[in-house]
């Protein structure tokens, strides 16, 4: 039951990195970014995403297509994304996804002996070193989000973004010293601790990475009133010295005339 749970919370955390992902490279507008649209994406990724790996889970090739189609087909329908761009964008979310389970796969082979031959510790064992896929997915989109909002001119300051990889950077150096703890686990009840200590861990990354985006947009919010107001400040001050000077040239031009006239 409980690693039914943490299967599920791994599914959902997938589906909002893929949301984050899309959101990089479309960001909405605070009037076009509805609560009930991301969370209706995330669900019904969530749903897929479920059924894809129960399913297909002896077909690699037909898995990374399906999930393409899906991911594509969901952010057409329910965020509003051009076709063509939905594909392109899950094509590379796959890519990256596929790229971070070979990653954990590769590091699940040097800590366990034989994994086709393991044990109900050393499964979970494997399932958290798979926690540190997630956290790789987050340092991608964070770096990704880093190179195109440069290109969307949001001006961040240098050591906001290192907060933004300081804290994933952190959590896989636990989770690998928490794998090497497995090891002298004897009991399953340890084991479970462990792996939700941390399903937990990868769970706060991704809060503190919100808190942190949300830090950075009302930042950038201010920053843009802040020039909105001294540009209108600095016109109406332009506008008040030119009408002052066609108030001195009309007065000079009256008593030019008078002193003709005399």
């Amino acid at each position: 039951m409980f690693l039914d749970i943490a299967n599920i919370i791994i599914i959902i955390l997938e589906a909002y990195s893929c949301f984050l992902f899309f959101d990089v490279f479309h960001p909405k507008k605070k009037n076009e970014d509805r609560c009930g649209d991301r969370i209706i994406a995330i669900v019904s990724l969530s749903i897929f995403l479920f059924f894809i790996s129960y399913y297909l889970q002896s077909s690699f090739l037909l898995r990374q297509i399906v999930g393409v189609a899906i991911i594509a087909l969901t952010m057409f329908l329910v965020r509003k994304y051009s076709l063509l761009q939905a594909f392109l964008i899950a094509f590379v979310f796959q890519g990256i996804l596929t790229a971070t389970e070979f990653l954990g796969l590769l590091i699940a082979k040097m800590v366990v002996v034989d994994i086709n031959n393991m044990d109900e510790i050393e499964q979970i064992s494997v399932m958290n070193i798979g926690l540190i896929t997630l956290i790789v997915m987050l340092m991608c989109i964070i770096l990704v989000r880093r190179f195109f909002r440069i290109h969307h001119n949001e001006t961040v300051f240098r050591k906001e973004w290192i907060r933004f990889v300081l804290f994933p950077i952190f959590t896989n150096i636990v989770i690998i010293l928490m794998t090497k703890a497995f090891g002298e686990v004897t009991a399953l009840s340890q084991a479970y601790a462990l792996y939700g200590i941390g399903i937990g861990l990868v769970i706060m990354n991704y809060y503190i990475f919100h808190l942190l985006d949300d830090t950075i947009r009302v930042h950038s919010d201010v920053k843009s009133d802040a020039l909105f107001m001294m540009q209108k400040k600095d016109g109406i001050e332009m506008y008040s010295a030119l009408y002052n000077s066609l108030e001195r040239q009309k007065s000079e031009s009256h008593d030019f005339r008078s002193i003709s006239c005399v």
